[in-house]
């Protein structure tokens, strides 16, 4: 039954509105102590040539990654730290030095050394700065620095390091009390002072002074300059406004209030600066943050709210930075940094405004739909919606009158005037547009959850008791449900959330405990459910979505597990999971876009899915989503391609074909090295390890800082592993025990849509090797191994030659051994010939003289004999025992010769050995000598004494001592006797002298050397 009922309207229509008001403001994200920064107080943000971010603050200066802080503070022991932890200005010269002005001077920051250089006031030295408190730096394209002092402006020339002074006193300066400083396109210096506006020539020095009055300023009090791309020099004064000086035209202009609109009515704008987009944001003393176009047609403000975590964080702003990536960086008073992404949101987004009635009732989006009039129905927890694209005007038709909460919008097929309504509380409407009138439509239960408009006149629709089908006509109802006469549903605790029809003309059902498939004809329904045992079963059995794609593939979208791709002629189910690339399991919505990929939206976030590659691209709120969440039922595809998917916090539409990649390319860096976790300086071109470094860490960074978290890294260590390993968004990697070589270590990143950034990192690494893995030492080890090849060789060679020479010299020696003995027998015989003869031959003659000659020749035969006997039997002739030798040889010729006579004998011979060069010699010296004396010492004597001593002086020097007590040997010079002219001669053989003394005896004294 149809009850006719027209509710009262709550319609606003503000024309006036741009479509800002129902779209959602870009979003500021803080930046503070609790993330990491040093102090809430911002005065100086600057971005270095390597991407680095820094922070000045009331305590320390920040570097900034993205991810963490690096602290540079002020050391009472270390005169290389920076001067003081309050920073008030920041500037980067062309080599890449960090100037910092602080309240205790100006200091320089190398990175490379990462050292402090101070520059501070010194009384009486014009070659200093004006003051020790740092207003601004500028430095100019001639790369000069301008430093504004509280005692004027000061020009230092890095080159030179010399300090030149601008005061009232030495210039045309219009105040001592600079502020600010910009230089424009002819290279003139503008200089902001608390009392009026210079232009300063560098060339010549002059000053042009402009104040109040004089030009469009409505004070002297210059806070701000800033030269735009126009070439425009725009000036902020203190409760003057905003002026701007026309490069194009040379004139100044004044912009007053009534142009710029109540927000900048009052401010005090502090800081300037421009975007990517060209618009000129300003800082101001209280009242947060502007934008104005440079035709000053259009203003957006940001403020603080106190209930809103993407407002500014505080509405007193120190300084506006523009860096890469069109992110806008402002620091404030007492809260820390903001960062505002200028790049266009990807996607449109509409939500409640509590401060706006032309906004959406309600943020958690329920249903969706648009007409063919460009009227955007959205059903919300709030009621109905009815939004005028054309005229950005928001109608509401509310829950008062007991619409309640929206959850299906479906046209009807045969009247465009009529939409049906399905929601919680009474079920179903049936709603005239022109009209704009609600029929209620009685069912047998008041929740509504999906709504489907068949050809044959039936609505299908999906509630919690089961399906109903409803003639729109006839008004008969039929509710399929569990354990009716089609045996048809699961059970009466089913949610039958969703309904789709596809081209063939079957009603498939989504379910929180199955999926269906209805056969209108027939009313018969065919359950699908997940099977454990059944790979190729559906995987879940809660279903949120179906959908049909342009290839006639059935997608099912599943409360857990992933994407479902039907077979439906096997029947069989292929899923996709978080695992495949997905960003979450529970999946609501399923469309196309034009390039047959399709777009899902879960529990976190929309994913476009790629449905050739088998890819997944995922984008979040940071991409501009109104939440990651989306919601059930609540997404739908317009005629001309535009996607709508809400969500737990509004509604995002786009144009998936608009949907770009971010083009920025981030540079990366090495943030973090080590060697055994202890931090090394990084600001190198290599590294040059030791062979015990066996421990090595790197942390690295893209320095996107739109949203770091997203952005991806990829590394390899060339010389150990060749391919790139994928590491998602890890940014540390740590090697161990390489070996000595040469490497490179690579890091690639992408930006924060993924894309993979040009401008890879790519440092050498030298590990060097212990001195016994050198070049050096593999060239003399090898040398070494030569020699002592060839030593070994060598020696080998001199063995074999030795061995060969001795056996030849044994086979010799053995021949001259025998030869010996025939020569010592042959000798000894021919002796003992000679003696005999000698013996008969004496006995023969009476002549006296005669025979004393001959016995005087058997004796020395005789000693002859006893020497070659001696010499014979020596086991070794080389060398001889000199004691035992010359002992015997003494003994057996005073026996010979002391015939009758007591001869007493003194021997006194060290234990030495000598060699036969000398032995030979020696020993017919001793022979001749004692011969002599026992012949001529004792002939009128029955008996007498000799002594002899043999002693080694030192290493190569004898001493040989003969003596005896007789008569006394007088040598005649002219005697024909064989000794003694024998003696001389063996003595200088010995390389020796003889002392010959003659007092109660003879005495012989011989020095003499070996004779090697």
């Amino acid at each position: 039954m149809k009850k006719r009922m027209k509710y009262c309207l709550f319609i606003l229509s503000t024309l006036f509105l741009c479509q800002n008001y129902t779209l959602a403001q870009n979003k500021l994200q803080r930046i503070s102590i609790n993330e990491g920064l040093s102090q809430s107080t911002v005065h100086a943000i600057l971005q270095d040539e390597e991407g680095f971010m820094w922070f000045g603050t009331h305590d320390g200066l920040n570097k900034y990654n993205g991810y963490e802080f690096e602290y540079y503070k002020n050391s009472f022991t270390d005169s290389n730290s920076i001067s003081s932890n309050k920073i008030t200005a920041l500037a980067e010269d062309q080599e890449g030095n960090i100037w910092i002005g602080t309240n205790r001077g100006l200091n320089k920051f190398d990175k490379k050394t990462q050292q402090f250089t101070r520059y501070s006031h010194l009384k009486n030295d014009k070659n200093t700065i004006a003051s020790n408190i740092i207003r601004a730096i500028y430095i100019d394209s001639d790369d000069e620095l301008w430093i504004a002092t509280a005692k004027g402006l000061n020009k230092f020339t890095i080159a030179t390091e010399e300090f030149q002074l601008y005061t009232t006193q030495n210039s045309d300066l219009t105040d001592n009390t600079v502020v600010c400083m910009t230089e424009d396109t002819t290279g003139n210096i503008w200089v902001g002072t608390f009392n009026g506006l210079n232009v300063l020539d560098k060339t010549t020095g002059a000053i042009k002074q402009y104040f109040k009055g004089s030009v469009a300023l409505k004070s002297n009090k210059i806070t701000s300059l800033y030269l735009d791309s126009n070439s425009d020099v725009w000036i902020a004064s203190y409760n003057g406004g905003i002026s701007k000086y026309l490069y194009s035209t040379n004139e100044f202009i004044q912009y007053d209030t009534s142009v710029l609109g109540k927000e900048v009515s009052s401010d005090h704008v502090g800081i300037m600066t421009e975007g990517e987009e060209g618009g000129i944001w300003m800082g101001t003393w209280g009242n947060g943050v502007i934008k104005i176009d440079k035709n000053m047609d259009r203003v957006i403000h940001y403020v603080n709210s106190s209930n809103e975590v993407n407002s500014l964080s505080y509405n007193t702003v120190y300084s506006v930075y523009s860096g890469t990536n069109n992110l806008l960086w402002i620091g404030t008073f007492g809260g820390g940094v903001n960062k505002l992404n200028l790049n266009k949101q990807k996607f449109k987004t509409i939500k409640n405004n509590p401060n706006n009635s032309n906004s959406i009732n309600h943020n958690s989006i329920r249903e969706i739909y648009k007409d063919q009039d460009n009227i955007l129905w959205i059903g919300t927890y709030g009621g109905l919606n009815k939004y005028d694209l054309a005229k950005n005007n928001f109608t509401h038709y509310s829950d008062n009158n007991g619409l309640g909460n929206v959850y299906a919008i479906t046209q009807d097929m045969s009247d465009e005037n009529i939409l049906w309504i399905g929601n919680e509380g009474v079920g179903l409407y049936e709603f005239k547009k022109d009209t704009e009138e609600f029929i209620k439509i009685t069912l047998p239960i008041n929740e509504v959850f999906s709504i489907l408009d068949n050809e044959d006149g039936y609505l299908y629709l999906g509630t919690r008791v089961g399906i109903i089908q409803y003639h729109k006509k006839t008004e008969k109802i039929i509710v399929f449900k569990s354990n009716d006469e089609y045996n048809a549903l699961e059970s009466v605790n089913e949610i039958y959330n969703y309904l789709y029809k596809d081209n063939s003309g079957t009603l498939w059902i989504a379910s929180n405990l199955a999926l269906y498939q209805f056969n209108i004809q027939t009313k018969q329904f065919k359950k699908y459910q997940h099977d454990p045992l059944n790979k190729k079963s559906i995987s879940h059995s809660s279903i949120r979505s179906i959908y049909e794609d342009s290839k006639n593939r059935l997608w099912v979208a599943t409360n857990g597990r992933g994407l479902n791709l039907m077979d439906r002629k096997t029947e069989t189910f292929t899923s996709y999971t978080v695992a495949d690339g997905l960003p979450n399991n529970v999946v609501y919505g399923i469309l196309e876009d034009k390039n047959e990929n399709l777009w899902l939206s879960t529990n976190k976030g929309l994913s476009m899915f790629n449905v050739s590659l088998k890819t997944f691209k995922n984008y979040t709120v940071d991409h501009g989503l109104q939440s990651n969440e989306f919601n059930t039922n609540s997404f739908y595809k317009s005629t001309d391609g535009e996607l709508f998917f809400g969500g737990i916090d509004g509604l995002n539409s786009f144009y998936p074909e608009s949907i770009m990649d971010e083009s920025f390319m981030p540079p990366i860096v090495l943030t973090s090295f080590k060697i055994f976790d202890k931090a090394q300086q990084i600001t190198i071109d290599k590294i040059v390890l030791n062979h015990s470094d066996d421990f090595i860490s790197f942390e690295f960074a893209a320095l996107d800082f739109s949203v770091p978290e997203r952005n991806q890294y990829a590394y390899k260590l060339e010389g150990f592993n060749n391919k790139w390993i994928y590491a998602g968004n890890r940014r540390y990697v740590s090697y161990t025990n390489l070996k000595p070589g040469n490497y490179v270590f690579r890091v690639k990143g992408t930006n924060g849509d993924g894309v993979w950034s040009d401008k890879q990192l790519a440092i050498p690494i030298i590990v060097s090797p212990p001195f016994w893995g050198t070049w050096w030492f593999y060239v003399v080890s090898f040398l070494m191994l030569v020699l002592v090849v060839f030593l070994f060789i060598k020696v080998r060679i001199n063995q074999i030659q030795l061995k060969s020479k001795e056996q030849f010299f044994r086979k010799q020696n053995e021949e001259k051994i025998l030869m010996m003995q025939e020569i010592h027998h042959r000798v000894k015989n021919n002796l003992q010939v000679v003696n005999s003869l000698l013996s008969l031959q004496a006995s023969k003659i009476d002549d006296d003289q005669v025979v004393s000659l001959f016995k005087e020749t058997q004796k020395r035969i005789h000693s002859m004999a006893l020497l070659h006997e001696k010499l014979y039997n020596a086991k070794d002739l080389s060398y001889v025992n000199i004691k035992e030798h010359f002992s015997l040889l003494i003994e057996g010729l005073v026996k010979s010769y002391s015939v009758n006579k007591k001869i007493s004998l003194t021997i006194d011979i060290e234990e030495f050995n000598l060699g036969m060069k000398t032995l030979v010699p020696l020993g017919l010296i001793i022979n001749e000598i004692i011969t002599n004396s026992l012949k001529y010492a004792f002939h009128d004597r029955d008996e007498g004494e000799i002594k002899v001593r043999l002693l080694n002086l030192n290493s190569d020097e004898y001493q040989l001592i003969i003596e005896d007590n007789g008569v006394g040997f007088k040598e005649n010079p002219n005697s024909k006797g064989l000794g003694a002219k024998l003696i001389p001669l063996l003595v200088k053989q010995l390389d020796g002298k003889i002392i010959k003394k003659v007092e109660d005896g003879t005495v012989y004294e011989i020095l003499f050397h070996e004779i090697g």
